[in-house]
């Protein structure tokens, strides 16, 4: 399913790489206003990101996030760490498991 943001707001969806680069880096997108969540991270070079596995994690850009953006990122905890394999320019979906599945 995807994550909206609440009304009149943004987040931002953060890759930090999994694997062993140069300096401590991370990934941002530009903020997600989408209806349907898709985002796109431009890069350093605006060519996009390394390939590798990186974990997931959502920022919300709003000082008092609902309650349904609370439910979300308490479920990413739960949850456990979501991480996605990037392998080329082809667009991923970074699916949230159930928290009751693990």
């Amino acid at each position: 399913m995807p994550v909206a943001p609440d009304p009149n707001r943004s987040y931002t969806v953060v890759f930090a790489p999994e694997f062993e680069t140069p300096e401590p880096t991370s990934y941002s997108s530009v903020p997600v206003s989408d209806p349907n969540g898709e985002f796109e991270i431009l890069g350093p070079d605006l060519r996009g990101i390394p390939t590798g596995r990186y974990r997931v994690t959502l920022n919300s850009m709003a000082p008092d996030p609902s309650q349904r953006w609370q439910a979300l990122v308490k479920r990413l905890k739960t949850a456990g760490p979501v991480s996605v394999e990037v392998k080329d320019e082809t667009p991923i979906m970074v699916e949230v498991p159930d928290a009751k599945a693990r």
